[in-house]
């Protein structure tokens, strides 16, 4: 369990760099409904990748059904 939480967090912070460094969200302080809404997607988005990633390559396994 922790290690899914930990792997979201950082799938998070991943999704808000990528979303910094493509221009979608500006690094002031200040945060727009639109900007908002853009972190959270990329966030969402980081954090799912991330966790594909770990199932697929670490644990081997695929992303759906029991491990046969």
């Amino acid at each position: 369990m922790w290690q899914t939480i930990l792997l979201g967090i950082a799938g998070s912070l991943l999704g808000g760099f990528l979303a910094a460094l493509l221009g979608v969200i500006d690094g002031d302080d200040t945060v727009s409904g639109g900007e908002a809404g853009a972190s959270f997607v990329f966030a969402l988005g980081g954090a799912i990748v991330l966790l594909i990633l770990y199932r697929k390559l670490v644990q081997k396994r695929p992303l759906t059904g029991p491990n046969v």
